[in-house]
């Protein structure tokens, strides 16, 4: 893939940015990556835990042989979840380390 992104409400998270986001809400986010052949396959990781993705999708970029994939988090942060590290992590043949991600510091919002 040539490119991996965090993604909120649409919009692209700056790659080591703050990602914000509302205590005891489910949030919804995404990670994307770009003009891969084969599709990686995408994994979330919230400080050292694992996070379940509720699905990924591959489609092929028009007039490409290379995939364009979305892996969907829905989530509910907590108070505690604050500064911690949210990364995604795209795991494809074509990288060195065999893997590449992105990640996000949380800046939660609570009451």
């Amino acid at each position: 893939p040539s490119s991996i992104s965090i993604l909120s409400t649409g919009i692209s998270v700056q790659a080591g940015g703050l990602l914000t986001v509302i205590e005891n809400k489910a949030e919804m986010l995404t990670c994307m990556t770009r003009q891969s052949n084969p599709p990686p396959s995408i994994s979330w990781i919230l400080g050292d835990l694992p996070l379940p993705s509720t699905n990924q999708t591959n489609s092929r970029e028009e007039g490409s042989s290379k995939w364009t994939s979305q892996a969907t988090l829905r989530h509910v942060f907590l108070k505690s979840d604050l500064g911690k590290r949210l990364q995604c992590v795209a795991k494809h043949i074509a990288y060195p380390a065999g893997q590449n991600t992105t990640d996000a510091r949380l800046d939660v919002l609570y009451k």
